[in-house]
């Protein structure tokens, strides 16, 4: 389907009509070779200083296109027909008669390109440079389930009034419209605490900049929660500087390829990767866990902290793997709703919400150390696996190319950004392999692990249960806004999902930062203070309050360690 376009000159005249304020910025052709973008047309020193504000009615989410639905009869029956699946639409030259009414939006998205850099839109041979890359299997699942997406969403519409100009002959909708919708919404959207995932016309045509060089910020402001585009901190720009945000603090090197189409140059680590993990097939409760915890079989690996290249994991389903009906897990039955089983996990005798409150149970319970051994026995062995796999795959793929073909596909940009996935990546698996080594070596000279292995039932852990209140009188209450931190913490780092939206969901930078302050984190402005100091200092600049929800968010391996510190 052909899609209706206009020219950049002319988005000016569009952000007026419409109530969007440009203040002393025009959308113009970007330097960084990243297409069009915000690029300033004065000079800008005052804090804050708000370059776009895009007024509430023009910030799409789900609540508002079903708003629009109330107006408009067309929009009103394809949302009818597959509900919140359907979220955006666009028109097309090719139509004999208008579907929809014209919006402010149905405008402004004949400004967007369709980026056909994501990973999605390679054809079978650029798809096959990911080999030995952990989107490899991600971008053919991703494809896969938008087949199926578009397959459901056809079938759903197929008697809405004006489907049949729209699904059937040349120039109507079709598989690849499907995905250029899938990769402007997963390319472009926002996450707002007032609106949830949203686009957000004007504010989306700023680029992406390394964090020691942007120099603006996104956030709502104000009552009438205006979306605003503003000067970061105490920064400064030039007339003809180009506006930049950072598209993720925390995003892998593989999710900025298949979300964004492009990795950073200044980029020296992956980040992050997402590994597959079978649970072991001996565990008689595997199916029951999976099923309970609506669990998914693998583990992220993820950068802790790049200062000192401390790797870590997140993978509720391996610590839920971790953990037996010996070690007084039950999962309970109840009769549900049409016949069916509802599924409780308790854990000794404590029901358990859902896997991240597993987790956290597991983090306090004195016997943290054996399960401990056990997920990062698991993680390690899957770790020094796909090492294994990706070496012999490199060999081979070496081995079977003539000098000519490797010639060739050396000069494709598209080989030569998956070489340099490859190669973050397996230093991260390597790293991550060496670490956990040491950590399970580590664990196995603890007294506790000794005493589980020789039989003997684990010593009472004091600083354990002194969780339940804090020296300083806080309430239980407290203690419990501590967990669910943790627990945010833990659904951030383990959200993405890329045969679904592509992105992490909702990320708390501040959060994920704060982490890792214990072990030494990246240099970071938070409260008017920098931590970017001596470790000695950072570590006396940390208050007792938050120690405390730092051990509650570090790695199990290193708050155990420091519990009796902690609390002294």
């Amino acid at each position: 389907m052909r899609k209706a376009r206009l020219s950049f000159e002319s988005i000016p005249e569009w952000a007026e009509a419409h109530g969007v304020k440009l203040n002393g910025v025009t959308i113009s052709k970007s330097e960084s070779g990243y297409g069009w973008g915000v690029v300033a047309t004065a000079v800008s020193t005052e804090p804050r200083h708000q370059f776009i504000i895009v007024p509430p009615e023009l910030i799409i989410n789900v609540e508002l296109i079903w708003r629009c639905s109330e107006t408009d009869p067309h929009l009103r029956e394809i949302l009818e027909a597959n509900g919140d699946f359907a979220k955006i639409t666009h028109s097309s030259p090719d139509m004999a008669e208008a579907v929809g009414c014209e919006t402010a939006f149905s405008g402004y998205i004949k400004f967007v390109s369709s980026d056909h850099s994501l990973p999605i839109f390679w054809n079978d041979q650029e798809r096959q440079y990911l080999w030995g890359t952990s989107l490899e299997k991600h971008v053919a699942a991703k494809l896969s389930s938008l087949e199926k997406e578009y397959a459901a969403f056809c079938e759903a519409s197929k008697d809405v009034s004006w489907s049949r100009e729209w699904f059937g002959g040349s120039g109507c909708l079709s598989m690849h419209d499907w995905k250029v919708v899938d990769g402007m919404y997963r390319s472009r959207a926002m996450d707002f605490e007032a609106y949830g995932l949203c686009l957000v016309p004007m504010i989306d045509m700023a680029n992406h900049a390394m964090p020691y060089a942007v120099n603006a910020m996104y956030w709502i402001e104000g009552d009438n929660k205006e979306a605003c585009l503003y000067l970061d901190g105490w920064e400064y720009v030039e007339e003809g500087d180009e506006i930049t945000i950072i598209y993720g603090l925390h995003k892998g090197a593989s999710e900025m390829l298949f979300s964004y189409g492009f990795i950073d140059d200044g980029v020296e680590d992956a980040g992050a990767m997402m590994i597959g993990w079978e649970p072991p097939e001996d565990d008689e409760l595997r199916d029951a866990k999976m099923e309970a915890l609506n669990l998914e079989p693998g583990f992220k690996l993820y950068v802790q902290n790049r200062k000192l290249g401390i790797v870590k994991f997140a993978g509720s389903c391996v610590w839920a793997m971790s953990v037996n009906e010996e070690d007084g897990l039950r999962i309970r039955a109840a009769q549900g709703e049409e016949g069916r089983a509802n599924l409780s996990v308790y854990f000794k005798e404590k029901e358990v919400g859902d896997k991240y409150e597993l987790e956290i149970l597991l983090r306090r319970d004195r016997m943290s150390e054996i399960f401990q051994l056990r997920a990062y026995s698991y993680v390690q062995a899957r770790v020094k696996e796909e090492l294994q796999l990706r070496q012999r795959m490199g060999e081979t793929e070496r081995r079977d190319k003539t000098p000519e073909e490797i010639l060739v596909s050396d000069t494709s940009q598209r080989w030569e950004i998956c070489e340099r996935l490859r190669y973050l990546e397996m230093q991260l698996l390597e790293r991550a392999n060496e670490q956990f080594q040491s950590t399970i070596a580590w664990l196995m000279s603890r007294q506790d692990v000794n005493d589980y292995l020789a039989g003997i039932s684990p010593r009472p852990r004091p600083a354990a249960h002194r969780w339940e209140e804090y020296p300083d009188g806080h309430a239980e209450d407290r203690r419990e806004a501590k967990e669910a931190k943790s627990m945010e913490l833990n659904v951030e780092l383990q959200s993405w999902d890329p045969t679904k939206d592509g992105s992490w969901g909702g990320e708390n930078d501040e959060d994920i930062q704060e982490a890792g302050l214990a072990l030494g984190g990246d240099p970071y402005q938070r409260g008017g203070e920098s931590f970017n100091q001596s470790e000695t200092d950072r570590l006396h600049d940390i208050t007792d309050d938050e120690w405390l929800s730092l051990a509650r968010r570090m790695p199990l391996d290193q708050a155990s360690e420091d519990d009796e510190e902690i609390e002294d």
